[in-house]
């Protein structure tokens, strides 16, 4: 644990020079599979906010590790860095797929990065990933909102039957909890029911 304490605080401070002449340093760290996943994950993190954009071969890494690491805290982190940056039309249209198996958590850091811009190609590719996606149903109606609203009208369509779903299934839920509501007011506390 002391060699990765004193890589993580390595990590920390050249992540906090402005432009890091070690960022190639960091992607072969990144992508030194013998190195922790927390050390690979800070790597990348410290490349991916030292560059601004992801150049092709970081997000590879990225993809790669969100789809094969096995840790929900490196797809998390993964999920976080993809979500932050910024990404070519080309790179969005590659990140899209991870949309359609996305946790809830993962799938709300993720669409942060499609909220920037979009193409009809780019809108299509999300719809076709958010049309199945398993996490759909854990979003808000305002959040998928976000992502669509600067879709091009002719990928509107399927974003309102998208939106449409999201607001049948929140108008359940809101008639769910109300019967629980319901159901607790004939309580009595002082007798446990």
């Amino acid at each position: 644990h002391q060699n990765e304490d004193l890589a993580m605080e390595a990590i920390a401070a050249v992540n906090a020079m402005p432009a890091s002449e070690l960022d190639t340093t960091l992607k072969t760290i990144a992508a030194d599979e013998a190195r922790s996943m927390k050390v690979r994950m800070a790597s990348l993190s410290a490349v991916a906010s030292h560059a601004g954009t992801l150049d092709d071969e970081l997000l590879d890494q990225l993809i790669g590790l969100y789809r094969d690491s096995g840790s929900p805290t490196a797809t998390a982190r993964a999920a976080e860095i993809i979500g932050s940056s910024k990404l070519s039309s080309k790179q969005l249209l590659r990140a899209a797929p991870l949309l359609q198996h996305a946790s809830p958590t993962d799938l709300r850091e993720l669409l942060k990065v499609f909220q920037r811009r979009s193409d009809s190609e780019l809108a299509t590719a999300v719809l076709d990933s958010m049309e199945t996606a398993e996490a759909l149903m854990a979003l808000t109606e305002i959040e998928f909102s976000e992502v669509v609203k600067r879709f091009p009208r002719e990928t509107l369509d399927r974003a309102n039957a998208i939106l449409d779903r999201l607001k049948s299934h929140g108008q359940q839920r809101q008639l769910r909890l109300q019967r629980l509501r319901d159901q607790l007011t004939g309580g009595d506390a002082k007798r446990g029911h």
